[in-house]
């Protein structure tokens, strides 16, 4: 029975062992599995640290860069937004030393424009792309970090770079092109770039490139709104103002004189146009060079501003024109003395070089509104005045006459006339004889122009001689003179008389024409006449039109045996080497020479001079417009060849010369 109990016994203390032990394996497993859940709890809690961590400073990564990109776009001027871009790099790495290049592709250079630090002293070096780490950058596209630069055998020259440890060299892009690179450097050994900060500036450099593309773009802009600001103010120069002078020009003054008579439509303005031809310069022009009239034009300017005064307007609106506008000026005795002063001031020697030409010059003044109330019409009657001022002896000026007016339209309607004049039959030629001085023989007769208007009556050479000029219808009138005049000679020829030439006085405008030759041997052989029996007389002045041309045409014609003779001898600008050089054999003494020389002994003298210079060169001379016994026995005196004037006998029509030539001696007729 005892047996039996421990046997119970010991069967349910082995099952509470069991009970304990697996409870133990129990609580031994649960203990390892709290303790792996704490572990793993301990390394979720490290990694949310690590994570806050990471975003706490990927956040400050941010805010630096948000606030590095609103400062860089804030900035639109280059210079500024290059030196913020180093020196918010300079912030983000913790670094003094920074610089940033600037590609220049048309020069094949990177250009140090910003420099902070150790690099402030190097701003302005130009690198050759293919020079350096930048080269290397250039070409690459990608960043780079140089370790231990100043030992390098890529770094640049000089002993600048000799301090400085590690480089970072950044590009910055447009779409995939480098326009800029900017670098850091740490000068102490130890300080190198960690790969974080590498990655950094990578990201840096995206935010730099927009706000340094826009720079770009907008100093680009700025740029070109200048070399159009520049190009549109000398488009405005050569617009409105002489390239020769300096002064404005024409369009310059007639836009202002335009804003002048939009307040004179509102009676508001009034003034005056002073309008100045330099007299002769085409003279200058032509014997001299027009190097020469240039200079007399910008010394011409210089004296009309002088004498116009401080608040005049001085223009040079042609060649040899210029014109003054008095804005607001109607006092007619300040407008004369300013005149007055112009013209004394215009009126001198002008030393070119080592020439020295005297000038002079003559203006036509109108006043508006009271001479025209359009600009045209102001200008146009300063224009008459200065025709006027000409006419009237050069070297003056004058006011704007309503007669003027009169005379202007007159001419209108004697261009017309004249264009018809041959039609009607109502040209025709006087002749004047011209004299032996030592047998009182007819030499030769000048053929004398003559034009009778049928609404004009006796219209005088020296009025419609310049309006042919003026519309071209002197090449016309000419012809016919030279016909005409052939036709005279072959009648004198018919009666014996071979031995009297036909003079025949030619323009500047007909001798310029290149028939001209053509035009005088025509008119030779239709008359059927020898050409020794024909004279040409030529004035200097239309020689100077085209002296080259206009003398070997003379030449031509002294070849064939047609008489040259110079007309008004002394009334230009004669020289022994310019006498020498003409094809004439005859020179003809003006009558303004001849007039005084009888109460002027020292004008009789000169007179002889000029006869006895001619007759050196092999030339004869004939006196114009003697008119007195005792002038014709001064210029006999003188040895002088030929006489021509009412001393003999005033321009006589056809049949009245003809039968002049029967008097064997005009002396005893005097």
């Amino acid at each position: 029975m005892a047996e039996k109990d421990n046997t119970h016994t010991d069967t349910a203390g082995g099952k509470r062992e069991d009970e304990f032990r697996l409870l133990h394996e129990e609580l031994t497993a649960a203990y390892e599995e709290i303790t792996a859940s704490e572990e793993e709890l301990r390394q979720q809690c490290d990694e949310l640290l690590r994570r806050e961590e990471d975003i706490r400073r990927q956040n400050s990564i941010l805010t630096s860069l948000h606030e590095t990109a609103m400062g860089l776009m804030k900035r639109v001027a280059l210079k500024d937004v290059l030196t913020a871009i180093v020196s918010h790099a300079n912030d983000l790495i913790g670094t003094s030393h920074g610089f940033i290049n600037i590609l220049d592709a048309e020069q094949g250079v990177f250009e140090r424009k910003v420099g902070l630090g150790h690099y402030a002293q190097d701003i302005g070096r130009k690198i050759k792309l293919t020079e350096g780490f930048g080269g290397q950058v250039y070409k690459s596209g990608a960043i780079t970090v140089v370790d231990d630069y100043s030992a390098s055998n890529r770094r640049l020259d000089g002993s600048f770079f000799d301090h400085i440890n590690q480089v970072v060299l950044v590009p910055l892009k447009r779409d995939d092109t480098v326009i800029a690179i900017f670098g850091l450097s740490f000068l102490e050994p130890d300080r190198s770039f960690s790969d974080q900060e590498i990655s950094l500036l990578v990201q840096f450099a995206q935010l730099a490139s927009m706000a340094l593309d826009n720079a770009l773009l907008v100093d680009s802009l700025e740029k070109e709104l200048r070399e159009r600001r520049v190009q549109e103010q000398k488009n405005w120069r050569l617009a409105y103002y002489d390239s020769l002078t300096g002064l404005p020009n024409r369009a310059y003054v007639y836009a202002r004189l335009a804003e002048e008579f939009d307040k004179e439509g509102r009676g508001k303005t009034s003034g005056a146009i002073l309008h100045i031809d330099l007299d002769d310069l085409k003279l200058i022009n032509d014997t001299l060079g027009h190097s020469i009239g240039d200079e007399i034009i910008v010394k011409a300017g210089e004296y009309i501003v002088a004498g116009a005064g401080e608040h005049a307007l001085v223009a040079r609106i042609a060649g040899d024109e210029f014109m003054i506008l008095l804005v607001g000026e109607s006092d007619r005795e300040k407008v004369a003395h300013i005149a007055d002063t112009v013209v004394r001031q215009l009126s001198r020697e002008y030393a070119i070089g080592e020439s020295r030409v005297h000038m002079s010059g003559s203006i036509g003044i109108a006043f508006y509104p009271d001479d025209g109330d359009t600009a045209a019409d102001v200008l146009k009657k300063a224009d008459l005045a200065l025709h006027e001022a000409k006419i009237s002896g050069k070297n003056t000026w004058r006011f704007c006459k309503a007669k003027l007016q009169i005379v202007a339209y007159e001419n209108m309607v004697l261009k017309q006339e004249l264009r018809e004049a041959i039609e009607h039959e109502e040209l025709s030629l006087y002749y004047q004889p011209i004299v032996d001085a030592g047998s009182g023989r007819i030499v030769s007769f000048e053929a004398l122009l003559r034009w009778t208007n049928s609404a004009y009556g006796a219209v005088p050479p020296s009025r419609f001689i310049p309006l042919a000029e003026e519309n071209d219808t002197i090449q016309r009138v000419g012809k016919w003179v030279i016909e005409e005049a052939c036709r005279f000679a072959r009648q004198l020829a018919e009666m014996g008389k071979y031995d009297i030439r036909v003079s025949v006085n030619v323009s500047p405008r007909q001798i310029i024409a290149d028939d001209f030759v053509a035009v005088v041997c025509q008119a030779i052989d239709r008359a059927g006449i020898s050409p020794s029996q024909l004279e040409v007389e030529i004035t200097e002045n239309a020689l100077i039109a085209s002296l080259e041309d206009s003398t070997q045409k003379l030449r031509e014609l002294r070849n064939i045996g047609v008489g040259l003779s110079l007309d008004d001898f002394g009334t230009g600008y004669s020289s022994l080497t310019y006498l020498r050089n003409l094809p004439v054999g005859t020179l003809k003494i003006d009558k303004s020479f001849i007039d005084p020389m009888v109460s002027d002994a020292v004008q009789l003298q000169f007179i002889c001079s000029i006869v006895n210079m001619a007759h050196v060169l092999g030339l004869t001379v004939v006196a114009e417009g003697v008119e007195t016994e005792e002038q014709l026995a001064k210029l006999v005196q003188c040895q002088c060849d030929f006489i021509q004037g009412y001393v003999f006998s005033r321009p006589l029509a056809e049949k009245e010369a003809i039968l002049l030539t029967f008097n064997k001696d005009l002396f005893a007729k005097v």
